[in-house]
């Protein structure tokens, strides 16, 4: 049947309960039926290929946006309510996770910074001599403010060796599926469990491992065990005016019991090399113990004083 040269054929839809159903065929543009069928199976094919690539730059457009948020709190953290004075430490830190994830945010250096990192570049001799003539106190890189250990299950841990190395592990070295630790209650070292795709996957050996560092590193560490808080990144964040290494958290995400003397052999060898010993810490803390029992005795008698004062007023 033909109808405006345009030819209908009747066809049964095996899928379809054996339904019959009338294709239209376009005679003017094809030649036959199974040009037209090869021509559609083609388009079928470059749209499957098309879904594929929007699904990754969908993936891609995600993460970029998750780690541009994140940079955009740590810049308002980096600054006062006013807007006028900068934590330049901060600052340095959101410009290196920015470099370090052009490839995902496609991010592009502003042109000031070009033509000073030009700049320094043809002045690199007179800027040598007169660091030479001027030192200054070094911070070290924030890799060299970080511990990187394996645990059980083969996943890198990251450690932070102070508040610098603390505060880049928290806000530019973790993501995603990263597991963040610390001691509760008490100050002491970030932790990072690595679980990135493609890697180990994180046991519960490697969980217990990361709690276990998370107390010998911090002041509970000459506890028999302490509890830890651990975290997902996204859920780590930095406090508008807090001092460096200082975070907060969102969400927690479940709460570990750290103990210390489960940590590897050379980790101790190691504190007590750098004259770290357990004796001086546990005489140092039976000394805050002691005080703070005569400040507490202190504020007894003044509260009786006071208790005796106010009846013999009326």
């Amino acid at each position: 049947m033909f109808q405006g040269g345009v030819k209908s054929a009747t066809v049964i839809d095996w899928e379809n309960d054996d339904k019959e159903v009338e294709l239209i065929l376009d005679t003017e543009k094809y030649s036959s039926a199974s040009d037209e069928a090869n021509a559609l199976f083609s388009l079928v094919r470059k749209l499957k290929r098309g879904s594929k690539i929007v699904a990754t730059l969908l993936k891609d457009t995600a993460a970029a946006w998750e780690i541009l948020n994140e940079v955009e709190s740590d810049l308002r953290s980096a600054m006062d309510e006013r807007g006028e004075d900068v934590d330049e430490g901060r600052l340095a830190l959101v410009k290196e996770r920015l470099i370090s994830t052009l490839k995902t945010t496609r991010f592009k250096i502003p042109v000031a910074d070009r033509i000073n990192k030009s700049s320094k570049a043809t002045n690199s001799s007179s800027s040598q001599n007169k660091n030479r003539r001027e030192k200054k106190p070094h911070l070290g890189t924030p890799a060299s403010n970080v511990r990187k250990l394996i645990s059980p299950g083969g996943c890198i841990v990251l450690v932070g060796r102070n508040r610098r190395g603390n505060e880049h592990l928290s806000l530019s070295v973790a993501r995603g599926n990263d597991i963040w630790m610390h001691s509760r209650g008490a100050p002491g070292a970030h932790i990072i469990i690595q679980n990135r795709r493609g890697g180990p996957t994180v046991t519960d050996e490697c969980l217990q491992f990361g709690a276990d560092l998370a107390i010998f590193y911090s002041d509970l560490r000459n506890e028999n065990k302490a509890e830890v808080t651990a975290a997902e990144p996204k859920h780590v964040q930095k406090p508008r005016g807090a001092p460096l290494g200082a975070v907060k958290l969102r969400e927690e995400w479940k709460t570990f019991v750290g103990r210390p003397d489960r940590v590897p052999d050379e980790l101790k060898d190691a504190r007590e090399g750098s004259g770290q010993t357990d004796e001086y810490h546990m005489s140092d803390k039976a000394k805050h113990r002691r005080k703070t029992k005569q400040v507490a005795e202190e504020d007894r008698v003044k509260r009786k004083q006071q208790q005796r004062e106010r009846k013999s007023q009326k």
